[in-house]
């Protein structure tokens, strides 16, 4: 099967060997001790910066960034652990054994001084012969290997005996419990550069080989001339089973190569017969000479030459492995690397039953940024700032026609009714689901499927495309236990993915109780979207979070300018005239509640306005009629002026009688000094009192304003007016459920003594003062999240 390029990334050996480094460092280190969790992710932000800049919503080129990444934890290791980053480098043995073994190679052939006996050397002599037959069959076998692979049984690298060194030295399992942190480091990273670059180091092992048998062949060359200056080899022959024509056979063909190639002649028959031991004939030197230069250039064509040029082509060949050594990118380590790194498209598919279940799974999308009616991929997917995506797509339920009865079969002519074929073939038809032609390219790239469904009918309208992409299913249930028996019935029948099961209206009834729903599809990811998907999900709480605070401001301004408002009553001063007279009495109180009415209109726009934004920030159709502001409480706090001479003339009438009253006791000895102090404490106190009251009032006017208990009020119908806002489910009626209110008036009187003080600051404060809308804003939402988590209980 041919794979995308993308899939593959390729190196030259320096950088593959790098990159398999860091790999082990970061498979073996899981404790942090050569590099911490928070250098790791410094040293990813520091190498996307340098690759990618300040585009990091694009994915960065996978070559370029985890080399960078790479070097950078490298330099990091080295400071603390050289002889672990120096593995980077070739290990010295790699180089001892390129020059040791061939030149142990060569020092035993110059060891073997004598081929059957020192002196008497046999012209049939079995280790030469097996020697030379030896690199026969070695080349025989080389220029059989590509038939071998073209049939598929084969792989990339050279074969035989380096092709099982290389085997051996890369499918080894990685070590268990090691103690050692550099032993476990430099284990694993053997074990995957030889899984990487295996053909790389095949070619290295063959050329050893190759070398190593060129000097074998040199020294046993080398070992008979030498052997030629210090004795006399008394050459010929002897055999039991093979007599003189078969021989020289023999011999013909054995020097056929060298008769060919160099200016040598072949043994003659009389040479041969000459030269049997048993002959009598005396054999001279120049006979043992003959030898010697037929079988010096044997070992020459057949050995030396053919292995050097061999391991002249695996040199080339390693070169050119170690120019393009390719990584897989959907390894688990590399995916989840760069997923960490590079934007991901999350594609969730959802379904759901007609009616209520529908209208709350399209509510929970359009909540977390898709449109209200997408089905396929919306416009206006939630994203992120590294270009993360999640995009939702509504799968269309497939007519799904009910099964005709399979006409009786038509035994043939001289054939049983039912045969083995015929029941294999039913058998495969019901075990193998129908094939699927997918409509839509896209559903394919569907990470997960979410189903809302209610019974065993609906869910057999997806089977087949469930089947034909196969993802892992969530199932979000109803209440009803009936229903969720049968639908797990027939989801353990349709054989699907790994399935989890979460109650819809628990996990989707509202925003704030989506926590579970989003750990589901955190456990489902697939591992190259693990990162960008948790980048997401986190993006989504973000996203409710602020809307959230957005709500609570919306609300909080028309409570804080109802706290500040003022309506003056326009009655004048409190005067003694007013409390005696009943006329004037009546007019004062129809004037305050004039003012009241004023001061309530003059909120109710404000009120308006911040309910129709509420329903705008949550994708609601805005209400047409006017909102609902009903209070609890029509007590009004109202601030009164004093008319001051009145006043302090009525206290030092008060306080004179007072006086007289002291004289009268004294039988007159204080000399009416009692009446005169009387009515000098007595209006100077009421002087005091009407100035102090008309600061409360300014311009002496009298004033309404709301009291503690209206605000208190105005604040649960905030409260209550999020609550029909933030709930998914529509109200079967106009009232919301008496649970919502009771909950609402317990959670506002716990916070009375804040906002009273609240209200205060509010008061003090000018308009728009932005400590105090913050501070509002924080308390109201604090208590919204405490009455969202209580009604979920």
């Amino acid at each position: 099967m041919n794979l995308p390029p993308e899939t593959f990334l390729t190196l030259d050996s320096a950088r593959a060997r790098r990159l398999m480094l860091v790999q082990a460092i970061d498979e073996s280190d899981s404790q942090g001790r050569l590099v911490g969790e928070a250098e790791r992710d410094q040293i990813e932000r520091q190498a996307l910066q340098a690759v990618a800049g300040p585009e990091v919503s694009r994915p960065p080129d996978p070559g370029r960034y985890l080399d960078e990444r790479a070097r950078r934890v490298l330099e990091t290791v080295d400071k603390r652990d050289a002889r672990i980053a120096s593995l980077e480098r070739a290990e010295p043995w790699q180089r001892w054994l390129g020059w040791g073994l061939p030149a142990l190679a060569l020092v035993a052939g110059l060891l073997v001084e004598r081929i059957d006996n020192p002196g008497q050397v046999n012209m049939l002599s079995p280790p030469l012969l097996a020697f030379v037959l030896w690199n026969l069959v070695i080349y025989l076998g080389l220029l059989l290997r590509p038939l071998w692979a073209r049939r598929g049984r084969g792989s990339a690298g050279p074969g035989g005996l380096a092709a099982a060194l290389r085997d051996w030295m890369g499918h080894r399992s990685p070590p268990r419990g090691s103690r050692q942190l550099r032993a476990a480091v430099a284990t694993r990273f053997r074990l995957n550069w030889w899984r990487v670059a295996g053909a790389l180091e095949g070619w290295r092992i063959a050329g050893i080989l190759h070398v190593s048998a060129a000097a074998w062949g040199l020294g046993v060359g080398l070992s008979i001339v030498l052997g030629g200056l210090v004795r006399e080899y008394r050459v010929g022959w002897e055999s039991t089973l093979l007599d003189l024509a078969q021989v020289h056979t023999l011999l013909q063909v054995l020097f056929a190569p060298v008769v060919a190639l160099l200016p040598l002649e072949g043994f003659s028959i009389d040479q041969v017969q000459r030269m049997h031991f048993r002959s009598g004939a005396a054999v001279g030197t120049a006979e043992a000479r003959h030898w010697i230069s037929l079988y010096l250039g044997l070992l020459g064509i057949v050995v030396v030459v053919p292995r050097v040029l061999l391991a002249a082509w695996c040199a080339t060949r390693r070169r050119w492995a170690g120019r393009g050594l390719r990584i897989d990118l959907r390894e688990r380590y590399f995916a989840e690397l760069m997923a960490r790194v590079s934007p991901a498209r999350l594609v969730l598919a959802w379904a759901a039953a007609p009616g209520s279940q529908r209208a709350l799974m399209r509510r929970l999308w359009r909540d977390a940024g898709q449109p209200e009616d997408a089905v396929g991929f919306g416009p206006r997917p939630l994203q992120t700032s590294r270009g993360d995506e999640l995009v939702v797509w509504e799968a269309t339920p497939q007519a799904v026609p009910p099964a005709a009865p399979a006409p009786a079969p038509v035994p043939a002519a001289g054939a049983e009714g039912s045969s083995p074929g015929r029941w294999l073939t039913r058998l495969r038809a019901w075990w193998e689901p129908p094939p699927l032609a997918v409509a839509d390219a896209s559903q394919a790239d569907a990470d997960l499927w979410l189903l809302a469904l209610e019974s065993p009918r609906q869910l057999s309208a997806f089977l087949p495309q469930l089947h034909a992409l196969p993802r892992p299913v969530v199932v979000l249930h109803g209440a009803d236990e009936t229903q969720v028996q049968d639908l797990r019935h027939a989801v353990e029948a349709a054989r699907l993915q790994p399935v989890e099961w979460l109650p819809l209206r628990d996990v989707a009834g509202c925003w704030a109780w989506e926590e579970p729903l989003r750990d589901a599809i955190a456990r489902h990811l697939p591992a190259h979207k693990s990162a960008g998907g948790q980048r997401l999900l986190v993006a989504w709480t973000i996203h409710h979070d602020d809307r959230l605070a957005l709500a609570m401001r919306l609300l909080a301004a028309p409570l804080l300018q109802a706290a500040r408002e003022v309506q003056e009553v326009g009655s004048g001063r409190l005067s003694l005239r007013r409390l005696v007279d009943g006329i004037e009495r009546e007019a004062e109180q129809q004037a305050r509640q004039q003012a009241m009415a004023t001061l309530l209109s003059r909120l109710a726009p404000v009120q308006q306005d911040s309910w129709v934004q509420l329903h705008r920030l949550h994708g609601l159709d805005v209400p047409s009629g006017p909102v609902d502001t009903t209070l609890a409480s029509t007590r009004f706090v109202v601030r009164q002026g004093v008319n001051a001479s009145q006043a302090g003339m009525a206290g030092a009438a008060s306080g004179a009688a007072a006086g007289v009253g002291i004289d009268l006791i004294t039988g007159g000895l204080t000399l009416g000094a009692g009446a005169a102090l009387g009515a000098m404490v007595g209006g100077g106190a009421a002087l005091v009192a009407a100035a102090l009251k008309n600061r409360s009032a300014p311009g002496g006017a009298t004033q309404v304003q709301l009291s503690e208990d209206m605000l208190q009020a105005l604040c649960e119908l905030a409260l209550m007016q999020y609550l029909a806002v933030a709930m998914r489910e529509p109200l079967e009626t106009s009232e919301p459920p008496a649970a919502w209110r009771s909950a609402v008036v317990a959670v506002v009187e716990t916070r009375r003594s804040e906002l009273r003080a609240l209200w205060e600051r509010a008061r003090a404060t000018p308009p728009g003062d932005p400590e105090v809308a913050g501070a509002a804003t924080e308390r109201l939402q604090e208590m919204a999240r405490v009455l969202l988590a209580q009604l979920n209980d």
